[in-house]
């Protein structure tokens, strides 16, 4: 059996260092034959993400936020703008890159029935990743399949390798998507929606999940959500996201109790407790306030449609990223209204 993994001391310029990186990154898309039918899903978005922290991303359907996952998985390439790793600008160029790229970068999907294959073992959904990524074989290759099922906590480990993903529950199945990913050893782990799919009993428990690995192995976390209650629960800092822009930025605690844009706000006021994780927020369903998201002003604030702080600059201008705090920023021209309202 595998040694225990533990917590690594990363040097300090190593945390200061962002594992993955995505610089000023947009992804337009066209729409139908029309030269003026263009979607811009991301624009001009960039985040950092670092070992052992995870980044939540919250917003509504639309928002461009599971565009941004595809973006730093590999799996779109960026209209414009860079995405680095560990400090090198990436070009996934062939299935090759991809999957050099794939060992350092993982994504979790959000939907645990689909992303297991019915016909085969759950060992069989592991030990592909492990072979390829790890070249184990024999005795070593069980060891190593058990030791993974062991950090999702599914034991013991044996008794799941042999089950088909219909004996399983969603949550088990999440957890089996979990040790997935981890088999390639990643630095990174994208997790898209993670548990919206789940019963409300074990969606506390994933996320109590996620949060032990990326402490115990050092894992930069990316956590994708509608939800801003439970990405106050598991982010160290939280950016919002409305119709492919970052409108507010900064660490959980700051954005959820001094929220500064409108949409932080809205989001905010449609959990009413954010502190009872288990009862109300992971409970509620996705946000039945979307309104357009995907069709965005083309020259103002996108929010500007919804808004009650909108005038002609919110429609002719879009807003600066202003400084409201220590590592706190607002993309908006009313935000002194707004924190007063």
């Amino acid at each position: 059996m595998p040694e225990t993994v533990e917590v690594m001391a990363w040097p300090e310029q190593e945390q200061e260092r962002p594992v993955l990186r995505a610089r000023s990154v947009s992804r337009r898309y066209r729409l139908g034959r029309r030269r003026d039918g263009v979607l811009d899903a991301v624009k001009d978005v960039s985040i950092d993400l670092y070992r052992g922290k995870v980044l939540a991303v919250v917003g509504e359907s639309g928002s461009g936020k599971s565009t941004l996952a595809k973006l730093l998985a590999g799996r779109e390439s960026p209209t414009s703008g860079l995405i680095e790793l560990e400090g090198s600008a990436i070009k996934v160029r062939n299935q090759r890159d991809f999957r050099q790229y794939k060992r350092v970068v993982q994504m979790i999907f959000q939907d645990p029935f689909a992303s297991l294959n019915p016909v085969h073992t759950i060992g069989y959904h592991l030990e592909r990743p492990v072979k390829i990524h790890q070249g184990l074989s024999g005795e070593e290759l069980k060891d190593q399949l058990a030791f993974l099922m062991d950090q999702v906590r599914l034991t013991p480990g044996s008794r799941y390798l042999s089950k088909y993903p219909h004996e399983l529950s969603g949550g088990q199945r999440q957890r089996v998507s979990i040790a997935r990913a981890l088999a390639a050893r990643p630095s990174v782990l994208l997790a898209d929606e993670p548990v919206s799919m789940l019963d409300v009993s074990i969606r506390l428990e994933i996320l109590a999940l996620l949060d032990d690995l990326r402490t115990r192995l050092g894992l930069a976390v990316l956590y994708i959500t509608h939800d801003i209650a439970s990405a106050r629960y598991l982010g160290d800092d939280i950016v919002v996201m409305y119709a492919g822009q970052v409108v507010e930025r900064g660490a959980a605690e700051e954005v959820t109790q001094r929220p500064s844009h409108p949409y932080t706000q809205l989001l905010i006021s449609s959990s009413p407790d954010p502190d009872s994780m288990i009862t109300t927020a992971l409970a509620r369903p996705e946000s039945s306030m979307h309104q357009g998201t995907m069709n965005p002003s083309t020259t103002g604030c996108p929010f500007v449609v919804r808004c009650p702080f909108a005038d002609d600059q919110c429609r002719s201008e879009y807003p600066p990223s202003t400084a409201v705090g220590l590592g706190h920023w607002v993309s908006c021209w009313h935000i002194e209204e707004a924190r007063h309202d």
